[in-house]
């Protein structure tokens, strides 16, 4: 039996709403990849005197056309809070052209459309010194190389951790395999940013990516029980809807001084996002 200690989320973002001028607006947030079944969150902005930011409608309308022939209609499935997201059993293809509308009751139909990106392709990982020989103050320099794919402009997002497993004899006498997982830092070099999940972007004429991980937590690990520690890292290729998407979420003002920062949506007759992106799962022993 295997227990993940690290708890999972559908890739669903949060939001905010001007109440004074958006009242009833219906918002749509989906992010397409081909590797994981469509997940959609409907909601609308609570006023102030309802507690909350939004309520999810059960009872919404919400279909996916795939290169204009309907796809699937989704199902309300509610969660372990307040909200719920729609749910599709199918999963997106690359390359292909999508359409998702959204309609509750007399509200405005919503309705925005996005190509799913090509499958990532790498042809080199790099580190500049051998994992199995990390210290905790150790910087390592990463190089990721791309296979061309005839894009002049790209968006990667990237995403690091350690992750360590050890095994426990459980109450039955069972062995158990403990599964969990820790941060690893970033040298912040200006030329990305921090999304609001951790992930590292950024975004140019990307034939390769570089940046810098730190290890200073290495010495908090129980390198004695542990039976492995790896290095993952995964990396996805976003729209660019995607990326100005994360990019204005992360600069919006989360205070009630100066100017409000508008967040980029792309969603017609509502706010929201609807983005593509495509992802890659790589994991690099440090200890077996």
């Amino acid at each position: 039996m295997i227990i993940t200690l690290l708890g999972t989320c559908a890739c669903i973002q949060d939001y905010d709403i001007d109440f004074s001028t958006h009242d009833d607006l219906l918002t749509l947030n989906c992010e397409l990849d081909p590797d994981e079944n469509i997940k959609v969150l409907v909601a609308i902005p609570k006023m102030p005197n309802q507690g909350g930011d939004y309520f999810t409608p059960s009872d919404a309308v919400v279909q996916i056309f795939e290169d204009d022939i309907l796809f699937d209609v989704l199902t309300f499935k509610a969660n372990d809070t307040e909200h719920g997201v729609y749910v599709s059993e199918e999963s997106p293809q690359p390359g292909k052209t999508y359409k998702i509308t959204a309609q509750y009751k007399d509200l405005p139909r919503i309705s925005a459309t996005q190509t799913t990106v090509d499958e990532i392709k790498v042809e080199a990982i790099e580190f500049s010194k051998d994992l199995r020989a990390l210290v905790p103050s150790d910087i390592l320099s990463v190089r990721v190389i791309f296979t061309p794919n005839g894009k002049t402009e790209r968006s990667f997002a990237v995403d690091n951790y350690i992750e360590t497993r050890h095994q426990i004899i459980d109450e039955s006498g069972e062995p158990v395999t403990i599964v969990s997982r820790f941060p690893v830092g970033y040298v912040d070099d200006k030329s990305g940013f921090w999304d609001y999940r951790g992930y590292w972007i950024n975004k140019n004429n990307l034939s390769e990516l570089n940046y810098q991980l730190k290890f200073s937590n290495m010495d908090s690990l129980p390198v004695e029980m542990l039976s492995s520690v790896k290095l993952c890292m995964r990396l996805e290729e976003l729209t660019n809807d995607g990326y100005l998407y994360r990019f204005t979420y992360s600069k919006r003002r989360t205070d009630n001084y100066g100017e409000p920062n508008l967040v980029y949506s792309n969603i017609e007759n509502g706010l929201g996002i609807f983005s593509a992106k495509s992802s890659l799962m790589r994991k690099f022993t440090i200890i077996d």
